[in-house]
């Protein structure tokens, strides 16, 4: 089933010698299993904790039908309360839409943003990129 799912798994089980261990090592277990879940059963539990997590597996897996659910699910539940969060979550990934959509948004309310409790949590990259950003 993960062969037919993903091209990426196609190559990684074509190229290791049969009963080898593939390493999975940049994506937590919670994650993987939900990875798993869609591939088999064709469900997926997509929330603002792991929404972040859950897309960059399935870009690396080349998961593309999962990639456009994650991404319609953080253009319509993201909101002022959650875009903090996501945004600093994303700092593991670094990946442009996510930056993007949570940038628009800060930007879009910025005394929100900074009032949050939050806002004073952020890594220096997350300030860094809030700043550098050229609208408010």
């Amino acid at each position: 089933i993960l062969v037919q799912a993903s091209r990426v798994f196609r190559t990684l089980f074509g190229e290791a010698p049969p009963g080898q261990a593939i390493p999975i090592g940049d994506i937590e277990p919670a994650t993987f299993r939900e990875l798993l879940r869609y591939m088999y059963a064709d469900r997926i539990t997509v929330t603002l904790k792991n929404a972040v997590d859950v897309l960059y597996g399935a870009r690396k897996y080349q998961l593309w039908t999962l990639t456009e659910i994650c991404q319609n699910f953080l253009r319509l539940k993201l909101t002022e309360a959650d875009v903090l969060n996501v945004f600093e979550a994303n700092r593991r990934y670094e990946l442009a839409w996510v930056n993007r959509i949570c940038l628009g948004i800060i930007c879009d309310n910025p005394i929100q943003a900074f009032d949050d409790e939050c806002f004073w949590k952020l890594s220096g990259k997350s300030v860094e990129l809030i700043a550098l950003r050229q609208v408010m």
